[in-house]
């Protein structure tokens, strides 16, 4: 698989997300994608299938994920459970 970086960093502007968001969703780390940002490195291995994973929309999956936990810390929070 072969990806831009210019590519990259527009599609995360375009879902207005900042370096921190994509790295969260994404599970890549945050440094490493400032690192691609500024010319030092490309993505390599587990990296290019979450970018791919993440362009494409399987992320949905990890979104889910994570609603789910903040629904249950609400619950939790609140004393409801």
């Amino acid at each position: 698989m072969s990806i831009k970086l210019a590519d990259l960093f527009d599609e995360i502007q375009r879902r207005g997300l900042s370096v921190a968001q994509f790295a969260r969703q994404t599970g890549i780390k945050e440094d490493r994608v400032y690192q691609w940002k500024a010319g030092r490195g490309n993505p390599k291995g587990d990296d290019l299938v979450k970018i791919q994973d993440w362009i494409s929309g399987d992320d949905d999956k990890a979104l889910a994920h994570d609603a789910v936990l903040a629904v249950l810390f609400v619950v939790v929070v609140s004393g409801a459970l």
